[in-house]
């Protein structure tokens, strides 16, 4: 959150069944727990002056995203703060005159999970839309690939939709793996890049300070400790391009601007061998600047 101040905010909370507060006690059968759930909790010990949680079981991203970008059209005379609790990327949440009385949004819960299983279904499910979908699973929109690039799209879009409107924000997601051995590798990979990035960062920052120097942040103001997350954003805008002259190949990076090969030049010079700013022994590669 990055040092913002959050007390007296009117909390904003969509999301799934996570964040709902779904099997928790007093649950009515909807699913809904409202006061009880995790971002309502975190929301009080945070000060909040108003909450509104919106969340519903078996809720899909698009219909998260869509409520949420209302609702802050809806309130930008209100000092928010969002909490986005994320779901899987093949479920649907659709809209249609056989669910008006579904609640709580009049919409058919469409996941993996209600798929010929008639004790996960609504009984006003028709049979064409759990058909639709579970022909639309077999396509390319529910393949594994496909359903990370949406994720990645999705968050992306409400992200920049949040920050263009200066709204702060915390996103939060979970993942589902069915074999234990394959939670625990899934945590030592993030454990191990997490590792990668303070390292990286660390040094970086290092590396600025012994040379009292700075990099331009956000507000294009100088500093010393810029995140890796906004060094990564300053490295956008690098192409590789393969040139083939007198039948040879030269690979050359172009869009490598002066602020780019500053900051590539607090890496090592392995790195900077990579971007073609040192010149490579094995091959012919060029940076430019165009």
């Amino acid at each position: 959150m990055r040092n913002i101040i959050v007390k007296n905010k009117n909390f904003y909370i969509n999301g799934c069944s996570h964040c709902s507060g779904a099997e928790l006690h007093n649950n009515d059968g909807r699913g809904i727990v409202y006061d009880k759930s995790w971002p309502n909790q975190v929301a009080k010990l945070l000060g909040a002056k108003n909450i509104v949680n919106e969340s519903a079981p078996g809720n899909s991203n698009p219909h998260i995203i869509q409520r949420t970008v209302e609702y802050v059209l809806n309130n930008l005379n209100k000092d928010l703060f969002v909490i986005v609790g994320f779901t899987g990327t093949d479920r649907m949440y659709i809209k249609h005159p056989a669910y008006e009385t579904c609640k709580p949004y009049q919409r058919a819960i469409l996941t993996p999970g209600v798929l010929d299983n008639v004790n996960f279904q609504d009984k006003r499910l028709k049979k064409e839309h759990h058909d639709m979908y579970k022909s639309l699973l077999l396509t390319d929109w529910g393949e594994w690939e496909q359903q990370q690039l949406r994720f990645l799209q999705e968050i992306y879009y409400l992200k920049t939709f949040l920050e263009d409107h200066k709204v702060p924000y915390f996103f939060v997601s979970s993942f589902f793996i069915k074999n234990p051995a394959r939670i625990m590798a899934m945590l030592t990979i993030m454990t191990l890049s997490l590792r990668v990035y303070s390292i990286t960062q660390r040094r970086i920052r290092q590396s600025l300070k012994a040379a009292n120097d700075t990099l331009p942040n956000q507000i294009n103001q100088p500093t010393n400790r810029p995140t890796l997350r906004w060094i990564f954003q300053l490295l956008e805008g690098i192409h590789v391009v393969y040139l083939k002259v007198e039948n040879k190949v030269k690979k050359a990076f172009t869009g490598i601007n002066p602020l780019i090969r500053k900051i590539l030049g607090f890496f090592s010079t392995r790195t900077q061998r990579i971007y073609g700013l040192l010149e490579n022994p094995q091959n012919g590669t060029e940076a430019c600047s165009m």
